[in-house]
């Protein structure tokens, strides 16, 4: 969830639950233990004051480089297996997600990294 914010910036928590595969309910709970970790910062939309997004705040944006860094040679890894194997572990990864919501849900790294 991390960095479905950090790629798309402010967004709304339907937007991020469904960008993710995952319930609004369980959004909502982590984006509070978020709040908690003094991470995001939410406000009402200008377009339609009903609508709250959420954004990282400048503590949690500091923290982008470093979880960029981390992830993004884990995707090299995951495409030289694909490309050496044929096996998608990313797409292998997201099976349990099919099993709990019954769908076979488009994959998103942001559900691992």
């Amino acid at each position: 969830m991390f960095y479905v914010i950090a790629e798309k910036g402010a967004d709304s928590v339907v937007n991020i639950a469904k960008e993710i595969n995952q319930s609004h309910v369980s959004v909502s709970k982590i984006l509070k233990e978020m709040k908690a970790a003094d991470l995001i910062k939410s406000f009402k939309s200008a377009q339609d004051s009903r609508t709250t997004l959420i954004e990282l705040n400048t503590k949690a944006r500091a923290m982008v480089p470093n979880m960029l860094a981390r992830c993004d040679p884990i995707d090299q890894a995951m495409v030289q297996l694909k490309r050496e194997t044929g096996v998608d572990l990313w797409q292998a990864l997201s099976y349990p997600h099919y099993l709990i919501l019954g769908a076979i849900p488009s994959f998103n790294r942001a559900l691992f990294c």
